[in-house]
């Protein structure tokens, strides 16, 4: 089952892909965009079984604790300052696939910025973006690479977009140049959160 809803995460986002080199043909860009919907209402049905399948309670507080970890080691293998913020109204319990699909989603942040960005420092804020939504912001201060950049294929995107896709989520990309780069992506609560009350 996770390889068909990884399957499908791939094709939602070479088909993004496809809609970018096609922006001039808006006939085109609205059939590939049916093409995602289909696949998206798909992967999310698909979701929901695994959850249920698996019956997966969650993973608490180790979660940040396994990022404050990882982000210790990159400034000591970069020299690259980072900067951990938690948000109270963070949730306290995630569930396991979801905890480890927002580590490789910040690492591929963090690689980028290793690789591109010639920032000096990074910061990673974990937050309540709404009543039903959480977000993860990673932010630098390195040059600041232009938006196309990001929408074309490389710079680990596909990585990102996978990932933030299993988890219904919302991924931007907003460069500025001189002033760094802020990749921020936003999940339901509830695909994240593991069941209510139990803690771990």
């Amino acid at each position: 089952h996770d390889r068909v809803a990884q399957t499908l995460t791939t094709m939602i986002v070479e088909v993004e892909y496809h809609k970018y080199e096609h922006a001039a043909q808006p006939l085109v860009v609205s059939q590939m965009g049916a093409i995602q919907d289909s696949a998206r209402g798909v992967l999310s049905n698909l979701r929901q079984l695994l959850y249920e399948l698996r019956g997966e309670e969650g993973v608490g507080g180790c979660f940040v604790e396994a990022l404050r970890s990882l982000l210790e080691r990159y400034e000591q293998s970069t020299g690259i300052v980072t900067e951990l913020t938690v948000g109270r109204d963070w949730p306290a319990t995630m569930r396991t696939p979801a905890a480890s699909n927002l580590t490789r989603l910040i690492e591929e942040a963090l690689a980028n910025v290793r690789r591109h960005s010639g920032a000096r420092s990074v910061s990673v804020v974990l937050e309540g973006s709404s009543g039903d939504r959480v977000a993860v912001t990673v932010r630098d201060d390195g040059k600041g690479l232009e938006d196309e950049n990001y929408r074309a294929p490389g710079l680990g995107m596909t990585g990102m977009k996978e990932r933030a896709l299993l988890l219904d989520g919302r991924l931007s990309v907003v460069g500025v140049p001189g002033r760094g780069t802020t990749v921020r992506a936003s999940f339901p609560r509830a695909l994240l959160t593991a069941t209510e009350g139990r803690t771990i």
